[in-house]
């Protein structure tokens, strides 16, 4: 589950991703959440939630990884305003 806030109101979310590396280095893309332009939009206060289930993360092994050391992987959003990138934040384990 991805959660955002302090956006413009009713920012469309376009993509996100995970990639491994550390807060500040530019890895490579390993998991796409499969998310399309405005499939998220963030509500009227600039806050919102997705979720990118039944993800196929292959192989196995980059799974393990990401779950072994989730400091050493970080989830990237990108929006229409910012193409590049809008947020970033290294993953955390949800019970």
């Amino acid at each position: 589950m991805v959660n955002l806030s302090g956006f413009p109101a009713n920012t469309p979310i376009n993509i996100a991703h995970i990639h491994i590396g550390g807060p500040t280095t530019n890895g490579t893309v390993v998991v796409n959440s499969l998310l399309t332009a405005g499939t998220v939009v963030l509500n009227g206060s600039g806050a919102g939630t997705f979720t990118a289930a039944n993800l196929a993360i292959s192989p196995v092994d980059l799974a393990n990884q990401i779950l072994a050391n989730r400091r050493a992987s970080i989830s990237n959003v990108h929006s229409t305003l910012n193409p590049g990138g809008v947020a970033r934040g290294q993953l955390v384990r949800q019970q």
